[in-house]
């Protein structure tokens, strides 16, 4: 079952590792409309990329891109994004810079009520950045 306070400690994960990521100066995040059925998250960065082959294992569980990390961040993330019928992806920009997605199902009917969440994530962006 889809929990709202895991998906936002996922999204709070991802800023934090973009945050002390090498030549990190710029973080986004963003909400959008993927397709008819799926929703997705978005944190960019600008900072550099993350080699090819950690690429590859870092959503298996003890490859992390950070020496103080453990590796089991992205992998736990993926675990809980396919328990929510959804998925996590990695797109490295050229140049430098990369995004994470966070991809769900589109919800058409639900009780849950929108909230304005813009000052709690610019609140978060700014802590894990300090």
């Amino acid at each position: 079952d889809f929990v709202p306070a895991m998906l936002q400690g996922i999204v709070q994960n991802l800023i934090y590792n973009a945050a002390k990521a090498d030549g990190v100066t710029k973080i986004t995040i963003e909400a959008k409309l993927l397709d008819k059925e799926k929703v997705g998250i978005e944190v960019t960065d600008n900072g550099v990329h993350i080699s090819d082959g950690t690429v590859r294992k870092m959503f298996d569980g003890g490859v992390g891109v950070s020496v103080t990390g453990s590796g089991v961040g992205l992998a736990l993330t993926k675990k809980v994004m396919t328990s929510f019928e959804g998925d996590i992806g990695l797109n490295q920009h050229s140049g430098a810079g990369k995004t994470f997605t966070l991809s769900l199902p589109a919800v058409a009917n639900s009780d849950a009520q929108p909230q304005d969440v813009q000052g709690q994530v610019s609140d978060e962006v700014e802590q894990a950045v300090a």
